[in-house]
């Protein structure tokens, strides 16, 4: 995609069935989102197996000679035993970057929105023995809060250790990790700010554009239909009261106008702008890839 000043490419890892929407979602309501089958359905939910379909990938965003790789999937080879969707992976996402002809040493930053097992997987690779950086001349930006959670106290759970082990601890021993405090501006007109609710540290990350803004939100959202109801929050969200209060922040913020959400879990056409108040939410305007 070319919006404004930015080459956006989607790097994609999985596209098909996920959850089932009451296990996904807590708060669905089969009356609710049955008044919005003609567009929900094939794309976005799938009745007929009782699941809804969505997508695990990043974005790769060339701006103003900066190379910005958002979330990182779920990496290769990587041991997840209590989630299992995620745990030795054979990953197409490394192959899908090459194609779009930017090689990982081309990268400069690589942000994580937070610290789930989808959003740092690739953040390394395994070569000669051991987890080294894949994007080597990366500087890896994660929030502190976001750190300190992960480093501390959520190190008790299995998964969050290998995390930390494998995807996180080779970055600082490296001298690649940056934390920063949001809202912090990485570069001119480019801004990571706080998000909280998904996780306490989450963050999204803002370019300014004169044509709208591009904004990488991460897990602030994961299904279109939270923008009809945005206090719809996932089974994944720390502080479901927090998630949805940032989430309508954000729509209020962005309604009518033409910035551009980029969500990591949306399928087809992954992108959407918000449109006007309507009922408990807003309008979900899609955003197709060639526009």
């Amino acid at each position: 995609m070319k919006i404004g000043q930015a080459e956006v490419f989607r790097i994609g890892e999985y596209e098909g069935l996920g959850f089932p929407p009451q296990e996904h979602l807590p708060a669905w309501s089969d009356e609710e989102a049955g008044k919005h089958l003609e567009w929900l359905v094939p794309g976005h939910y799938a009745p007929e197996h009782g699941r809804l379909l969505g997508s695990v990938h990043g974005w790769l965003v060339r701006v103003h000679g900066t190379t910005i790789l958002i979330d990182t999937c779920s990496g290769h080879g990587k041991e997840r035993p209590h989630t299992p969707f995620f745990s030795m992976l054979d990953s197409p996402f490394l192959e899908n970057l090459l194609a779009t002809g930017i090689k990982p040493e081309d990268v400069d930053y690589v942000v994580c929105t937070h610290l789930h097992v989808d959003h740092v997987g690739w953040n390394t690779h395994f070569e000669a023995g051991k987890w080294v950086p894949t994007f080597p001349n990366a500087r890896y930006l994660v929030s502190r809060a976001e750190f300190d959670l992960l480093s501390k106290a959520e190190l008790e759970i299995e998964d969050n250790r290998r995390i930390f082990e494998d995807s996180i601890k080779p970055l600082i021993d490296a001298d690649k990790l940056l934390l920063v405090d949001p809202p912090s501006e990485l570069t001119g007109g480019i801004w990571i700010e706080p998000a909280p609710g998904h996780t306490p540290g989450h963050v999204l990350l803002r370019i300014a554009d004169p044509t709208g803004d591009l904004i990488f939100v991460g897990d602030l959202m994961h299904h279109p239909i939270q923008v009809l109801y945005p206090d719809w929050s996932s089974n994944a969200c720390r502080d479901p009261g927090q998630a949805a209060e940032t989430r309508r922040r954000l729509f209020a913020d962005c309604s009518g106008t033409n910035a551009t959400l980029f969500p990591v879990h949306f399928a087809s056409p992954y992108c959407c702008r918000i449109g006007e108040k309507v009922d408990r939410g807003y309008e979900c305007i899609f955003v197709a890839p060639d526009e």
